[in-house]
């Protein structure tokens, strides 16, 4: 699941319009999977601590940051619609949802607004540099630079135009 993640998130930074093709559960898979590790862990580690106002308040941001994963790629792609219906475009203005202005940024440079939930979160996150500093974390970890070989996976995709995986039809 891990490798079909990871294959899917390059496609779409090789060719953004393709994470519409793609049906929920493959989109709700990828923040899924390290939702249950990460914040599962987290969550078991907080229940074993004594009931409190503290306990319950984090159970609960357990369940938002855990909820947001698996619903993450569908907000996402709201971020590629080409039409966009009035109370989508407030949310975006409201940076509730990332605009595609504000996404294009990514698609653009993908070193900065890693954010694809909302708008807001890059902001503090760009200024902390903290993709940069994960980006190294991961280089350090695996001994991969993270886009290294984009251009040898474009040429591959282009060559190609196979998906990752079965996607939808369009329409």
């Amino acid at each position: 699941m891990l490798g079909r993640g990871i294959a899917m998130t390059r496609e779409h930074h090789t060719h953004p319009s393709h994470v519409l093709l793609y049906e929920f559960l493959d989109q709700a898979s990828l923040g899924a999977a390290p939702s249950a590790v990460v914040v599962g862990i987290a969550a078991a580690i907080t229940a074993l601590f004594p009931v409190s106002a503290l306990t319950y308040a984090l159970m609960i941001v357990w369940f938002v940051i855990a909820t947001c994963m698996l619903f993450g790629m569908s907000f996402h792609n709201l971020a590629h619609w080409r039409v966009r219906p009035p109370l989508l475009r407030m949310a975006q203005r409201l940076h509730l949802v990332c605009s595609p202005e504000h996404h294009l940024r990514h698609h653009r440079d993908h070193t900065v607004r890693y954010c694809v939930i909302n708008g807001w979160a890059n902001y503090p996150c760009d200024r902390l540099r903290l993709w940069s500093r994960l980006e190294r974390l991961v280089t350090a970890t695996t001994g991969r630079t993270p886009r290294a070989d984009d251009a040898e996976w474009q040429r591959k995709l282009n060559d190609t135009g196979i998906f990752v995986g079965t996607p939808r039809p369009a329409g």
